[in-house]
């Protein structure tokens, strides 16, 4: 029995497959190979995309851990700033309480 063999040209490959070193091929080249070596070939092809893949949603995450210990710094730094304002005006109040006062402690004595 004759093997089962798949001719693909190497556009057709190259698009799947990234050229790992050697000189240049004619992409109208065409590779002949029997089922196992296509399916080898596609294996690996799965194989890199999903460690790429991996790669990827490693970097994502770590975008994302980024992405929130910055928003926990931006609301630690506006609930600082929102407790400064309050202290701020609790002085003023209590300043603008004292200059009263004196104010009417003054007119008193006068």
């Amino acid at each position: 029995m004759t093997p089962l063999v798949f001719t693909v040209t190497v556009k057709t490959l190259l698009m799947y497959i990234p050229r790992c070193g050697g000189g240049p091929m004619d992409p109208e080249q065409t590779e002949t190979m029997s089922v196992e070596e296509f399916h080898g070939a596609l294996n690996s092809i799965h194989a890199d995309i999903l460690a790429s893949h991996l790669l990827l949603m490693e970097e994502i995450r770590s975008i994302q851990e980024e992405m929130f210990d910055s928003n926990k710094e931006t609301k630690r730094f506006l609930d600082h700033r929102r407790e400064a304002a309050t202290i701020l005006q609790r002085q003023e109040k209590s300043a603008s309480t004292a200059l009263a006062n004196i104010l009417a402690r003054r007119k008193g004595v006068q």
